[in-house]
């Protein structure tokens, strides 16, 4: 169901902020998050920017979760086999058009 609710594109986009969440939680600066998540600098930035905006008891909540992965190796498979994901759109297309 999730896959119905959310695109690829989508999921890897909601991975990629929460690795970036957990690295900012980490200590880790702008160029080596940007690089690990394989985005900008000025989206992590952004994010780190738009963090400030959250409630303190929601992104304690968020980032006590991820602690449960126990690694940052977790995060980089992770998005390593997301970027090893074809997205075509054409695919995408063929896929939900009816005709």
């Amino acid at each position: 169901m999730f896959s119905t609710l959310i695109t690829e594109t989508e999921t890897k986009m909601l991975i990629k902020r929460l690795a970036i969440l957990f690295l900012l939680n980490q200590g880790l600066d702008l160029e080596n998050i940007a690089k690990e998540t394989c985005t900008t600098r000025q989206t992590v930035a952004r994010i780190r920017l738009q963090l400030l905006e959250i409630p303190d008891e929601d992104k304690s909540f968020v980032i006590k979760e991820l602690n449960k992965w126990k690694n940052i190796e977790t995060f980089k498979s992770l998005l390593k086999s997301l970027s090893e994901l074809p997205i075509e759109r054409s695919e995408f297309r063929q896929k939900i058009t009816p005709f």
